[in-house]
């Protein structure tokens, strides 16, 4: 039996699943999670850490198959924005610097190279802020030298895997989109932003390509991997596009940590405000991104808030999503700025407002709740105005797409239907379906996507919730 597998080295950990593309089904899932070292702003990760939890998953999937099976690709997707330094034959030169680690180089320092940040988000497609991997690799130029000298190479998670699996240093076209090195809508990276710099010296592997196949060693140590093609595939939040089933034309929202907004085009769309990111699809497709900086981060927040720092369960999270529903819509006046991290959203700071005696943990919860979904509003109509189309859909993957209250409340604060694909780990399954495509198993890359279809729950807008009148248009204005 023939499949394939796609994983996705994201935030926390490795996610694969396991596609058998003469079913059109998922055989199996399987993940590992690895530590993050966070201190003051700094967020590090092992690359040692991050190999290992690798081969774990991939013995946890391929444990759960047929003795028979034979995985003709593989496809890695990756939390963008996070960069390893490497030298020439693509050895750790340090630990890997996180999308999240405040260490940036700045506007200032940019300029300072003879480069606009303007110029450069016009070339890339890219913000340059904090968590782009290049304000990382150029911060490395200012304040750490000498590493970013010897550096022959600054890979995401995922190149930096697959440059383990196929035994060479290799650069990923998505990879390098979200890093901020790649020419936007072309297949190169922009080496005439920096010229001379060693780190954009190399090919650049178009996503829905080959990059090569399996080593020998990983063949000896999983033999089902024997002579599978290494495929490249997008980042995290394209990955997951493609695994939610909204590449026709479809919105898609990421409901994780971040909530994040994408809504695929044929051309790149630039934000005339230069916020937001183009990342790159297969078959020459592209997908414009935002997120304000609210997310489940906010509710994990809240959740210690109330438990004094103990951990939150299953039971605990269900008992908070019942005082939500409890609540009436517009909690009693009580209004709550979800924002802990203001990247995206200078200038406006998380808050609780209109607090009076008569709210309770179930207004607070229920404010959190509307927030959060005026928020993701503000991302979705970001990435509309620029493409200037609205879909009636919203498709939604992440933590907070397991919450039935929130994702009311989101349907009717947003006016869209709320669809939720099965599949949970919609990365990964975008990992997967881009590898099968790439093999031929799909004519198109909306035939691959549409695979998600499959046993989706709908939330429509309630009619019945007071969020007409204005609602939206106030919290924007208390923002």
């Amino acid at each position: 039996m023939n499949i394939i597998l796609g994983l996705d080295a994201g935030t926390h950990g490795v996610r694969a699943l396991a596609y058998a593309p003469e079913q059109r089904t998922f055989l199996a899932a399987a993940g590992r999670d690895y530590p993050r070292h966070s201190a003051a702003g700094i967020q590090e990760m092992s690359p040692t850490v991050l190999l290992e939890t690798f081969r774990g998953a991939l013995a946890d999937i391929l444990q759960q198959l047929p003795q028979n099976v034979h995985v003709e690709a593989l496809g890695i997707a990756h939390q963008r924005g996070t960069v390893i330094p490497v030298d020439a034959g693509g050895v750790p030169l340090a630990a890997a610097l996180c999308d999240s680690d405040s260490r940036a180089a700045t506007a200032e320092e940019l300029r300072s190279l003879g480069v606009n940040p303007a110029d450069y988000y016009r070339r890339t497609g890219c913000p340059f802020v904090s968590f782009n991997g290049m304000a990382k690799i150029l911060w490395a130029r200012f304040h750490a030298p000498e590493l970013y000298q010897k550096a022959a190479a600054w890979l995401s998670p995922q190149d930096y895997l697959v440059s383990c699996l196929v035994g060479s240093v290799t650069v990923t076209e998505g990879s390098a989109s979200r890093n901020g090195c790649l020419s936007a809508g072309k297949h190169w990276l922009a080496r005439e932003l920096f010229p001379g710099e060693a780190f954009l010296d190399h090919d650049c592997v178009p996503v829905g390509t080959s990059c090569g196949r399996i080593t020998d060693g990983w063949a000896r140590e999983f033999p089902p991997l024997a002579g599978a093609a290494v495929i490249a595939v997008p980042g995290d939040q394209p990955a997951a596009v493609i695994g939610s089933g909204a590449v026709d034309g479809g919105l898609a929202m990421n409901l994780g940590t971040t909530f994040v907004a994408s809504l695929c085009h044929s051309v790149p769309v630039f934000d005339p405000a230069g916020m937001t990111t183009v990342e790159v699809l297969p078959e020459n497709g592209f997908a414009m991104e935002f997120g304000t900086g609210a997310g489940g981060q906010f509710t994990d927040w809240l959740a210690r808030m109330l438990l004094d720092g103990a951990p939150a369960d299953k039971r605990f999270w269900a008992a908070l999503d019942a005082r939500a529903e409890d609540a009436p819509a517009g909690a009693d006046g009580l209004r709550a700025v979800p924002l802990l991290w203001q990247v995206t959203s200078p200038g406006v700071i998380g808050g609780i407002r209109n607090l009076g005696i008569h709210h309770t943990r179930a207004h607070l919860v229920r404010a959190a709740y509307e927030g959060l979904a005026c928020e993701a509003r503000m991302s979705i109509e970001k990435v509309q105005t620029c493409v200037g189309r609205a879909p009636d859909t919203l498709r939604v993957f992440g933590g907070m797409s397991a919450n039935p209250v929130f994702l009311s409340i989101l349907a009717s604060i947003t006016g869209k239907t709320v669809v939720v694909p099965a599949e949970k780990q919609a990365s990964a399954c975008g990992a997967a379906l881009t590898a099968a495509l790439a093999c031929g198993h799909f004519a198109t890359l909306a035939q691959a996507s549409a695979v998600a279809d499959t046993g989706c729950r709908r939330y429509y807008p309630n009619e019945e919730e007071a969020y007409h009148d204005g609602f939206y248009e106030a919290y924007c204005a208390q923002r």
